[in-house]
């Protein structure tokens, strides 16, 4: 993970920070330390549905709002079923970036695309496999997006088979 440096964060992932936030599973310190060891990166359209949304988890002036710059990419993947703010992540640069969605069918596009995505859970496990969230805190943010349904039992094995075996 050393290498990758950026973080674009669509907004259902946004949204979910605002969930576990509530719950009391993640903290403000949470969200700061993503912004201490990225740069963190959403599109205008994205910083749209959020204000829509009134998510709450982002840090508005740490956040970079880069334009997109490839206008057809994202009227290609517009064309091909997804909403503007999703398809605008295919309309900037993703070199070097971790790209979370909990979009399915946008995770499948982009990995064909050979993007980065990746769903929050997953990008949990490289976090704690980068020391910066410890074992116990995985532990207990995988067993609450279990519980919560929002990662299914194969994904939720596997990650705590993954950790399991790390100390």
């Amino acid at each position: 993970m050393a290498s990758i440096s950026k973080l674009i964060i669509d907004t259902g992932t946004w949204t979910k920070l605002d969930t576990l936030e509530v719950d009391g599973v993640i903290s403000k310190e949470f969200i700061e330390l993503l912004y201490e060891h990225f740069d963190v990166i959403i599109t205008p359209e994205i910083e749209t549905e959020m204000q829509y949304y009134n998510v709450s988890s982002w840090i508005k002036n740490k956040t970079f709002v880069i334009p997109v710059e490839d206008i057809e990419a994202k009227k290609k993947v517009e064309r091909d079923g997804f909403d503007e703010a999703d398809a605008s992540i295919f309309g900037i640069d993703t070199r070097d970036c971790i790209i979370l969605s909990e979009d399915r069918p946008l995770i499948k596009y982009g990995s064909i695309s050979l993007m980065n995505f990746m769903f929050f859970a997953e990008f949990l496990v490289l976090l704690f496999e980068s020391s910066l969230v410890s074992k116990n805190n995985l532990y207990n943010l995988n067993k609450h997006l279990y519980s919560i349904r929002n990662i299914g039992k194969n994904l939720f094995k596997d990650i705590k088979q993954k950790t399991h075996w790390m100390t």
